[in-house]
């Protein structure tokens, strides 16, 4: 499944082509609301990578080599585009739930 995001900020509204390429389970997080646990997210040419979770910690523990295996399959292997882990840990402080947990920068 691919599908293709649209953002709008408060500032400016825009579009751009990052597209959801995978989505974790649907779970409860929340009291009656089921949410997606993770999100696999590039853009058409696959030259950026995002892997967003809402908890870094159970990511790593459920469903890390199943993104790593599926990253791998998608073509996710080259020096531009790989997964590269960031400093994920208890003491990051975020806005909201969602968490980035693998980006592209070099």
């Amino acid at each position: 499944m691919v599908c293709e995001m649209k953002a709008m900020s408060q500032y400016h509204c825009s579009s751009f082509s990052d597209w959801i390429l995978k989505l974790g389970p649907k779970e409860e997080t929340f009291p009656n609301v089921p949410q997606y646990q993770y999100a696999v997210v590039s853009t058409p040419r696959r030259g950026q990578l995002f892997v967003l979770a809402r908890n870094p910690q159970e990511f790593y523990a459920r469903f890390n080599e199943e993104v790593l295996t599926f990253l791998k399959e998608e073509g996710f292997t080259t020096y531009l585009n790989e997964p590269v882990k960031t400093l994920q840990s208890p003491e990051c402080k975020y806005a909201g739930t969602s968490k980035q947990l693998y980006v592209k920068k070099r």
